[in-house]
Order: structure tokens, then sequence, then C-alpha cells
């Protein structure tokens, strides 16, 4: 590709960014996922995180952010040209077949009030896994397809891979830039209520309302970032 071309497509880049960047509404700010593209990636999703697998995945923590709050993971995130993969390891001790995750998804980032466009998982510990519309009750969510999930689970914590496929059933496309993201870690064995560790969030609600539900309101759920260089490599301004 001569010089001339790739000053286009660079360009071309950079009005795509600006102009999702004008259309896009920040949600929680300073709440980011930079997810990398790893194409390379020989990700088997089946609870276990095997040698090099998740090698250029983006890192990050799920912690206890006050009120007597210690349940707690460690995410590993990335995407591929079929999808964003995930990795959770969750600290609880207190094994439950119904401890469980939920992830929810603002598909096109809108932040609008929650939708049948966006998008919720839940993975328990049992093995149990489900999908549907996120402002569905989640008990009426489907069973996700063979492939997508795996979970495993030792005394003191317990481990999920999962993959949510570009295109149907959700609709993700990695074309938008950035995705709405929302993280709830729940302990079967915890009373429900204030200064309890029956679940913990990510993003972290506000520090005047610690045991605010932030699952229903997409504009305080964290952004899901699909670094450009490495998901659209052949516009990449690093390789002009």
């Amino acid at each position: 590709m001569n010089i001339q071309k790739k000053i286009v497509l660079t360009a071309m880049l950079a009005w795509f960014l600006l102009s999702q960047g004008a259309t896009i509404k920040a949600h929680n700010v300073g709440w980011t996922v930079s997810s990398p593209g790893v194409p390379g990636a020989g990700i088997v999703i089946n609870g276990t995180e095997g040698g090099g697998e998740w090698a250029g995945a983006y890192m990050f923590n799920i912690s206890d952010y006050g009120g007597g709050n210690s349940l707690s993971a460690t995410v590993k995130a990335l995407h591929k040209a079929d999808g964003i993969y995930l990795l959770i390891v969750i600290t609880d001790n207190t094994n439950n077949n119904n401890d469980a995750v939920q992830i929810r998804f603002d598909i096109n980032h809108s932040g609008n009030p929650i939708q049948n466009t966006d998008w919720g998982m839940e993975m328990r510990r049992n093995g149990q896994a489900t999908w549907g519309q996120a402002n569905a009750d989640p008990g009426t969510w489907g069973n996700i397809p063979a492939g997508n999930v795996g979970v495993s689970s030792i005394a003191a914590s317990w481990t999920v891979e999962v993959r949510l496929p570009t295109g149907a059933p959700s609709g993700l496309d990695l074309a938008t830039g950035t995705v709405g993201i929302h993280f709830m870690l729940l302990d079967a064995d915890q009373a429900f209520g204030a200064s309890s560790a029956k679940y913990t969030q990510w993003p972290q609600p506000p520090a005047m309302d610690l045991n605010a539900l932030l699952d229903s309101t997409p504009s305080d759920w964290g952004n899901y970032v699909f670094d450009p260089a490495t998901t659209f490599p052949n516009l990449a301004v690093t390789g002009v």
C-alpha cells in the first residue's frame, strides 16, 4: 500500500473515532476496560486458565469498596473478531451452587435507560449459564450455548471463562468502538442487606450510597473500549 492510501485510511480512522466520540455517551467516567484485540489468542473456554491463553489481556480488579464488603474478583479481558472474551476469578470461600456473576452490556453505548437492545449474562458456580435482554428478568433468560462459557470451582474461589459473540443474539458489533459494561458478583450465602458481602459491583456505586444497585441504569455502567490499533490493524496509525 502506498503512502497516499495509508494517509487516506488513517484519516478515515480518525474521522470514525471522532464521530463515535461525538455520538457516544461517556457512561461512568473513570471506569474503563481497554480491551486489546488479540486475534491469535488460543483460548479454550473451559473454566480454567491454560498457560499463555490470556497473554496480552487487559486485567483489572473488582474489589471491596467499604462497608464490610469483601467479595472480590480479578478479570482479564480481550477481544477477537468473533467476540469479547472474559476470564473472571471470584474470591468466595463459602461454596454455594447459586453463587453468581452477572454481566450487562449497553451494546450501542447509548447510556439510555435500560432497554431491549441491552444484553445480560449470568454464570453460576454450578456451571449453569444464561443470557438474554438486560431489561428482562434474569430468571427468563435462555441457556448460553456450549462453547461460549466454562466454569470451575475450588474451595476458596471459582472461575468463569465466557465469550460474548459478535452479531446474534446480542447484536455486538466491534465497529461501534465502545460498549457499556457492568459486573455484579453475588454470594448466595450472605444475607441481602446494607454493608453485607452479598454483592459487589463494577463500577462501584457512589460513596453516598454504597448499597445502590446499578444493574438497571446503563448511564452508571463502565466503558468497554475496543482498542482501534489492534481491532482494525490495517488502519492503525502505528502502522503508517
